[in-house]
């Protein structure tokens, strides 16, 4: 695990990935690592990778609700603004060598039989979307906890954060880098970084504003929750300042006082607006933990 107090021991911030390991796993990362889902969507032209927070469920009478908090750019295209929409898949597939994680009974890794998946509302500024997943009503299921999002949003003070997704180390090629050796999009991993600032982007042609981090994130990543030390979420992964064309390194300045961003996430007062939009209540701390 890379600490705060370290990251910036070098010119280029230390980088790398992380296992979901019991007993090795900061608090805000294993308090939420069930709750992070991987995010497919595809149709005969194209497949969208990402990540996806779970931060809703509701149980009715012959069916459960689960609502997800994604990026808006991992959806498909042909999906609507709301409604349903097939090709999309979610999975909770915390570790494919392991039928369970730190000891929890989970949705299966190849996904949730008979499950019907609705566009609740998607935006491409901020770049949100939110999915509604609904399956057979069984008990048998553990469902995991939703992740609570922050109940206030704050200035970034270069505080400690995390995120949790499937980033596609495999992908990564710069001199000193920390792959995990799973070269697949299926193996949930964590990483952990620093608040930078405010920054303004433009992303899909959109101009937004943004949380710059140094979390680590690659593609497949974006849709992951941003997480303070509570294990809070307080953004939503959307962007990394990575690429193919430079070996997917981060140019990171040693300076703590002019820190350089690595990744961009969408900010907490966004997505608290975002998820207040769609007619859906803020979750609060029973209905997360």
């Amino acid at each position: 695990m890379t600490s705060a107090a370290n990251l910036f021991a070098s010119p280029t911030p230390i980088e790398g990935f992380n296992e979901l390991l019991p007993n090795a796993t900061p608090s805000a990362v294993e308090l939420n690592a069930n709750a992070v889902f991987a995010f497919y969507s595809e149709d005969d032209n194209e497949m969208r990778i990402g990540s996806a927070s779970l931060i809703k469920v509701t149980n009715k009478e012959l069916v459960t609700e689960l609502f997800f908090l994604t990026n808006e750019h991992v959806v498909r295209k042909d999906c609507p603004t709301d409604g349903p929409c097939k090709g999309i898949n979610l999975f909770q597939q915390a570790n494919i060598k392991k039928s369970s994680l730190f000891g929890s009974k989970l949705l299966s890794s190849k996904g949730f039989t008979g499950a019907e998946y609705e566009v609740i509302k998607r935006s491409l500024n901020p770049d949100l979307a939110i999915i509604k997943m609904i399956v057979p009503l069984d008990n048998t299921i553990s469902i995991p906890k939703p992740v609570k999002i922050s109940p206030s949003c704050s200035n970034p003070t270069q505080r400690k954060v995390y995120t949790i997704g499937f980033s596609g180390t495999d992908l990564r090629t710069a001199a000193g880098s920390k792959p995990i050796p799973f070269n697949d999009y299926q193996h949930k991993r964590w990483s952990e970084g620093i608040e930078v600032s405010y920054h303004k982007e433009i992303l899909e042609n959109q101009e937004g504003r943004y949380l710059s981090t140094t979390v680590d994130i690659l593609p497949g990543g974006s849709g992951g929750p941003l997480l303070n030390e509570k294990g809070e979420m307080i953004g939503v992964m959307t962007a990394t300042g990575s690429g193919r064309s430079n070996g997917y390194k981060y140019f990171g300045n040693e300076d703590p006082k002019n820190l350089d961003w690595t990744s961009l996430a969408v900010t907490c007062d966004l997505l608290r607006e975002f998820i207040l939009s769609a007619n859906m209540e803020i979750n609060s701390q029973e209905d997360c933990r």
